[in-house]
């Protein structure tokens, strides 16, 4: 997640659409005003690399707590913060009214299918786990982490101005450049990369059971974005 206020966007980060490698390269464009949440160790020493801002100003300011934040804060210091995944609910809710309602909101969204064989691969190497792809999606993955759907929806509803689609990753990133009129280019590092050892199409390995229950999941966004099985 970032909020940037010179170029007045926020990023919504959403799963398996290369967003931390957008995360990055977003950054380039911050300063020290902006919020700019954590990620992964590895993936900050890449941001270093490149000489751009990391992680800052992502503790929530008091004036958003609920009672329930303000009584973990006092009993177990619980201090609220924005995070890498935060949806649009909680965004909104945690920054100003003008901040939500004038900056450009985007994110991105994924083929289901793609995505959550992107998953599979991710999550067996990430975490040394050893299952067929059926299991795994029955089995093991969460339902919030197969869908996107509720990051960028409020009620169910698309909040963001746009919603940019992997598949056209340059094109949209380009569109993204023009309509916050940024300096440059957007330049995306190859993070997280290299997790997915079967480069077969998505049909060849997803089988008939696994594709209904992607379908079954990922329904909303298979509609809203005419996404087939091709």
């Amino acid at each position: 997640m970032i909020v940037n206020h010179r170029y007045k966007f926020i990023y919504i980060k959403t799963r398996k659409t290369a967003g931390t490698s957008l995360e990055i390269a977003l950054s380039k464009f911050c300063n020290q005003n902006d919020i700019i949440t954590p990620i992964l160790e590895d993936d900050e020493e890449i941001r270093r690399e490149h000489g751009y801002p990391g992680p800052q100003n992502y503790q929530v300011p008091q004036r958003y707590y609920s009672k329930i934040d303000l009584i973990r804060l006092k009993k177990m210091g619980v201090i609220k913060e924005y995070y890498k995944h935060a949806n649009a609910s909680f965004i909104k809710k945690n920054i100003a009214p003008e901040v939500w309602n004038n900056y450009f909101k985007f994110t991105f969204e994924r083929n289901p299918y793609d995505k959550a064989l992107s998953f599979y691969f991710f999550e067996m190497k990430s975490k040394d786990l050893d299952m067929n792809i059926d299991h795994f999606l029955y089995e093991y993955a969460h339902l919030p982490r197969l869908s996107n759907w509720h990051m960028y929806t409020i009620n169910d509803h698309p909040v963001c101005d746009f919603i940019g689609k992997y598949e056209q990753l340059e094109k949209n990133l380009d569109f993204i450049r023009k309509q916050l009129n940024l300096p440059d280019k957007i330049e995306m590092p190859n993070a997280k990369g290299g997790f997915r050892t079967n480069r077969d199409p998505y049909q060849n390995i997803i089988s008939s059971k696994g594709r209904k229950r992607i379908e079954t999941v990922c329904a909303k966004e298979i509609y809203h974005f005419g996404y087939q099985w091709e």
